[in-house]
């Protein structure tokens, strides 16, 4: 059987996560990502991100969803992308 180009690209895409997944450093990477940003926030910090190209959208989207209220009604967290154009071109 032949795979579309889609089936292809999904195929990559598992086998990328398995990849990512069997590596489990990847994870006490992930926890200490998250311990840095939460003790900025509890001590009045704010969190910066940044990207170019696709990676800028994905900055602005996590600054959105930590400053904006996410899955539940909460108060917003201190976050600002620098990706943002309005702050690139103030």
């Amino acid at each position: 059987m032949k795979l579309t180009q889609s089936q292809k690209n999904f195929k990559e895409a598992e086998q990328l996560l398995n990849q990512f997944n069997q590596d489990v450093t990847n994870f006490d990477k992930i926890e200490e990502a998250i311990q840095i940003i939460a003790t900025s926030l509890r001590s009045n910090g704010k969190v910066i991100s940044c990207g170019n190209g696709g990676s800028m959208c994905d900055a602005m989207h996590f600054a959105e969803e930590l400053s904006g209220r996410f899955r539940s009604d909460r108060k917003a967290l201190a976050a600002v992308s620098i990706s943002d154009s309005s702050h690139i071109s103030c």
